[in-house]
């Protein structure tokens, strides 16, 4: 069971580290980033599966945590300070992060 939470957090991690990047740097937004998104929450899915105590309310459990290591790992990589103060559930586990023809659909169009 330890190691599934610790997977569930690590993959939480990713997840909101490529949230942040894609928030903090439009211009710079690759596909890789939409597959990583896709992967972290693929591979959380397939956690909860194996163990449906990793459910919503355990993952809210983790949530900040998670949140300021990714913040930090989002302002190592950016080389910049990360201007976002929180992520809501929709924006981690909703939202589409994708690229194509130039709109980008997750609610931004720029």
């Amino acid at each position: 069971g330890r190691t599934e939470k610790r997977a569930v957090k690590s993959q939480l991690i990713r997840l909101m580290l490529h949230a942040i990047k894609w928030k903090s740097q439009p211009e710079k937004r690759t596909a890789s980033w939409s597959i990583s998104i896709r992967s972290a929450r693929r591979e959380i899915e397939e956690s909860q599966e194996e163990m449906p105590s990793l459910n919503r309310a355990f993952i809210e459990s983790i949530w900040e945590k998670c949140f300021q290591v990714a913040v930090k790992d989002a302002e190592d990589e950016m080389g910049k300070k990360c201007q976002l103060t929180s992520l809501a559930w929709s924006e981690v586990f909703e939202d589409e992060y994708t690229l194509s023809d130039g709109a980008l659909e997750d609610g931004n169009f720029e």
